[in-house]
């Protein structure tokens, strides 16, 4: 058993899985996965379709990426170029959340070095939404 942990990507913003959860291998870890998506998209609106789950073996160990369009069902009454279209859509916000991500890590790293170069105190917080 490995313990994988379910990052979910929404507009902008990645929500951390610090616990994780046992599961067998890679395939038993897609199949929770694509049930999250499939949950989370039953309760919400059509919106939810481009968000993402970033999947890790362990701390800053990906191993795939799944995508709510592409376990969207309610695409299936739609022609396939529309279907692809949602999908590479979905792809690029979900690297356009990562590119935001690694940013604010940056920025806020370079402020912590600011700080100490400074010898001044620096204060790290999480800003809400």
């Amino acid at each position: 058993m490995s313990r994988y942990h379910f990052h979910l990507r929404d507009y902008g913003t990645v929500h951390r899985d610090l616990e994780g959860t046992e599961l067998a291998d890679a395939d038993a870890a897609r199949i929770h996965a694509e049930g999250i998506a499939e949950e989370l998209m039953r309760h919400s609106s059509f919106r939810t379709r481009y968000w993402s789950l970033g999947v890790e073996g362990g701390p800053g160990e990906p191993k795939f990426d799944v995508f709510f369009a592409d376990v969207d069902k309610r695409l299936a009454e739609h022609p396939p170029a529309r279907r692809s279209a949602e999908s590479e859509t979905c792809r690029r916000i979900g690297a356009l959340t990562d590119l935001c991500s690694a940013l604010r890590a940056t920025l806020t790293e370079t402020g912590i070095l600011l700080a100490r170069a400074r010898r001044k105190p620096h204060l790290v917080h999480a800003r809400g939404k």
